[in-house]
């Protein structure tokens, strides 16, 4: 995913701030099909890390409350720690009018909870990259959602799992639908992966379609295998 993002970039125009928005369109819309099967009342609640999982997340709170959604984002890095693309999106959707609580504790996550409530939390603390293990606060937070919420999105992966191997060290985020951006990650699939990231969709947000076919690795589905065994008598 690092390697079709770089190509993007260097050899088609892209930049991460147009998949960002992409992300922030193409996410909000898959929500909407997840809001049509639920009714909740409270506020959607987004958990932001400091790099562009967390911008990616940033991007639909954005569109969801201009939507209509109520949404509140609690970003648990201070302003210095967070990337550029980050603090743009921060900037723009507290322009949009999207609450925004810089925290620094988990009690105070737990403490909005006890006090507010949450059917759905929308999971952009870390994304493929993470660097395992995390701080005991994110664990605090994790072990926080994974009790409180009715339902848990994370944005290509869970938080806490590793892309590539699908370990994790401890805890992470037990979602019920997991946003693959791009295409879908091995940590999906394997490991402890397999049991965290839920309905797994695949947001489409204009990589070029020539990625769809290269690679090394591929998904074996059902229809693979159907013929391999025959029915006994």
């Amino acid at each position: 995913m690092a390697e079709v993002e770089k190509q993007s970039v260097e050899n088609y125009s892209f930049d991460e701030r147009l998949i960002i928005e992409n992300v922030g369109i193409k996410g909000a819309q898959l929500f909407f099909k997840i809001i049509d099967e639920r009714e909740f009342n409270s506020e959607v609640i987004f958990l932001i890390g400091k790099g562009n999982n967390g911008a990616d997340g940033m991007a639909i709170a954005r569109h969801l409350d201009n939507q209509g959604i109520r949404t509140r984002a609690f970003v648990f890095f201070s302003e210095s720690e967070c990337k550029p693309e980050l603090l743009h999106q921060i900037e723009m959707a507290k322009n949009y009018g999207v609450p925004v609580n810089f925290v620094e504790t988990a009690a105070q996550l737990s403490g909005y909870f006890d006090q507010m409530g949450s059917d759905v939390v929308v999971d952009a603390l870390f994304g493929t990259g993470v660097q395992l293990p995390l701080s005991n606060v994110m664990y605090e937070v994790i072990e926080i959602v994974n009790e409180s919420s009715s339902f848990t999105l994370s944005i290509d992966i869970p938080s806490g799992i590793e892309g590539d191997t699908g370990l994790m060290s401890g805890k992470a985020i037990d979602a019920d639908l997991t946003m693959a951006i791009g295409f879908p990650k091995l940590g999906h699939y394997i490991s402890d992966g397999s049991k965290k990231v839920g309905q797994i969709e695949v947001l489409d947000v204009g990589f070029p379609a020539q990625f769809n076919n290269e690679g090394n690795k591929f998904l074996l589905k059902p229809e693979h295998m159907v013929d391999l065994v025959e029915r006994r008598d």
